[in-house]
């Protein structure tokens, strides 16, 4: 089945189905326990119900996915909710449609989307990238195997749906190809702000009025403070080991967990070598699971106390011989000290409260913790003595950027009093002290320019450029630090030759593109018919 799938690029998953899932604990958040969360540790989607422990592990997946750059963060719980969902319900119809991915197919899956050649991933084995980017987030190798599984899956119900409605006239892909090829010379004249730093003088009037214009950019940042109690994952190694070993095919299924990876996934080792890796492998994966139950059962013995204080954690800790910990004040800004947490753990702490105190478990590289609300410390405007090096540092960049503005702008009026060539653009960036940059061959498809380090982002470059008429000049740009202006000389569209090797890549390229707003509508609609919207929509109801 998966030898059928056309090969979709990486990028098409970042618009069908990819997202991250700021916690995969949702439904023990204060905020996913309220309205339509409070039926329940399940959620019913086409006919499926799905425990808690079903949905934790597809929120998982949305993280494994940001972690390997298909998919961004949530704006919010609830976005982050659908997205489970959606992943959820997209399952349901992996079922539906017969679609079934095995260990072989994943592997596949694995090897031509997240370790392909020319990949942020290229030249390294999924151990690699598990062990310096998956386990240090917070996840398993399972949880990306799990990830991989599904996405492989997802692609066959997208060819099982797209390809029929994928048409495209020969008039339009040949119009197209030739604007997104045509060849386009383009000059680019930078300024930077630090130019003009030194020419910035300080005044004390003006500097008091910028200070008070500005004074809530000199608001020291809330602080809060949080109790926890931790739950390694080194604690729980010898129990996991000693669970694994109770299982009478452990050894077989680590066999075939390297038969199915294959020799190159293990690069200079013996079979013996490579089976104990993945020994323990798995043996960490099972502890990492172990600390997480645990987190959970000591969690689920005072949450719902009548008593919601720190001493209720402190006491149930105790009884368990754990230690509850207090952190030092931290904003969002920071990671607490002394402790090996992510931005996850920031998270739940800003979301706790005298009245809703305790989180659920939050996952970090060295196991899970469970938090309880101590303390929260506003900010506070700062004086202008205590924050004068930091007003004097911004007045100064303020100052600098409207001298590059009015600089730029200049520039911009003695180009346009004529018809500007590529040499007089060039010669007068130069003489106005700007860096020039020639760009001879853009298009729309350049990601970037050989031996050319240049100020701004080539395809924002070229998105500006191509709006343009030929032998033009741009407003000013804004960039980071700095602004810019390009000039446009000659377009050439591509050769008979170059159209004729190109073509047939863009259709199916083009292709692709309309399935992914297909299957985009069809899942839209999938979730309605399921009644998971209207859940969202009325979470009172």
């Amino acid at each position: 089945m998966f030898g059928t799938i056309r090969k979709h690029s990486t990028w098409l998953w970042l618009i069908i189905i990819a997202g991250i899932i700021v916690s995969f604990v949702i439904y023990f958040t204060p905020s996913a326990t309220r309205g339509f969360m409070e039926r329940g540790a399940s959620v019913s989607i086409n006919g499926h119900t799905f425990n808690r422990d079903q949905v934790n592990a597809a929120n998982r997946e949305v993280q494994v996915s940001a972690v390997l750059g298909l998919g961004r963060r949530p704006e919010t719980d609830q976005e982050a909710t659908q997205r489970a969902f959606e992943r959820l319900m997209m399952e349901t119809k992996l079922e539906e449609y017969g679609i079934s991915v095995g260990p072989e197919a994943t592997a596949d899956w694995i090897r031509d989307r997240i370790l392909r050649p020319g990949g942020p991933f290229a030249g390294m084995t999924l151990e690699q990238v598990g062990k310096q980017f998956i386990t240090p987030a917070g996840y398993s190798v399972e949880d990306l195997t799990r990830f991989a599984k599904h996405q492989a899956g997802f692609e066959v119900l997208l060819d099982t749906l797209g390809s029929a409605a994928s048409l495209i006239t020969p008039q339009e892909l040949r119009s197209s190809y030739l604007r997104e090829n045509q060849k386009l010379a383009v000059d680019l004249a930078f300024v930077a702000n630090s130019n003009y730093l030194a020419k910035v003088t300080l005044n004390q009037d003006e500097l008091m009025k910028f200070y008070s214009n500005r004074v809530a950019a000199y608001r020291s940042p809330d602080r809060v403070q949080v109790h926890y109690v931790r739950f390694a994952t080194s604690n729980y190694v010898a129990d996991a080991e000693t669970e694994l070993k109770k299982q009478p095919n452990f050894d077989s299924q680590v066999t075939q967990t390297y038969e199915t990876r294959g020799t190159n996934y293990y690069p200079n080792l013996s079979q013996k070598e490579a089976e104990g890796r993945i020994r323990q492998e798995m043996i960490d994966e099972e502890a990492f699971k172990l600390a997480r139950r645990k987190a959970y059962d000591f969690i689920n013995m005072y949450y719902d106390s009548d008593t919601r204080t720190s001493a209720v954690m402190a006491e149930t800790a105790k009884s368990i011989n754990k230690e509850m910990k207090t952190t030092t004040p931290f904003s969002r800004d920071e990671l607490p000290k002394d402790i090996g947490v992510g931005p996850e753990f920031v998270d739940a702490a800003f979301k706790l409260t005298k009245d809703e105190p305790f989180s659920t478990a939050i996952s970090a590289a060295d196991g899970y913790y469970a938090l309880c609300f101590d303390q929260k410390i506003p900010g506070s405007i700062q004086p202008y003595d205590e924050v004068k090096d930091k007003v004097q540092k911004d007045f100064r960049d303020d100052r600098a950027r409207t001298l590059t503005r009015e600089a730029a702008d200049q520039f911009y009026q003695a180009l346009t009093n004529g018809v500007p060539s590529s040499q007089a653009f060039t010669s007068l960036a130069k003489l106005s002290g700007f860096e020039v940059f020639s760009i001879p061959d853009l298009t729309l498809r350049t990601t970037s320019v050989p031996g050319v380090k240049l100020p701004v982002d080539v395809r924002q470059i070229a998105a500006i450029a191509n709006n343009m008429e030929t032998n033009t000049i741009s407003r000013p740009q804004f960039a980071t630090g700095g602004l810019y202006l390009l000039h446009t000389g000659d377009r050439t569209p591509p050769t008979e030759a170059e159209i004729n090797a190109g073509l047939a890549e863009y259709r199916n390229r083009i292709r692709q593109t309309r399935d992914s707003e297909i299957l985009n509508t069809w899942i839209s609609k999938q979730m309605e018919l399921s009644g998971v919207f209207n859940q969202f929509r009325n979470p009172s109801q």
